[in-house]
């Protein structure tokens, strides 16, 4: 499998990166980037369902393509017992 990027390879080369609501849409997009780009990346996400979805992709496709293994954890990081969000 090919893909190009609009960055420069190896961008993020040796670099661990936090990807937060990468369950979907832009936080999904953004960790596969960031994987192409060379990082070890850390994609989490309030949802352990769309999580387990993205493993699979990501396993599955981008380890073939960069040789990179992510890390998944689901998470509410942007929790606030004042807001309730």
């Amino acid at each position: 499998m090919s893909y190009r990027s609009v960055f420069k390879p190896g961008l993020f080369s040796s670099q661990t990166v936090i990807v937060t609501g990468s369950g979907s849409n832009i936080g999904r997009c953004t960790a596969h980037e960031i994987t192409t780009l060379g990082a070890h990346v850390v994609i989490t996400g309030r949802k352990p369902e769309k999580l387990a979805v993205d493993r699979i992709y990501f396993v599955a496709q981008l380890f073939e393509l960069t040789g990179h293994r992510n890390e998944f954890y689901p998470a509410l990081l942007g929790y606030s017992a004042n807001t309730g969000r």
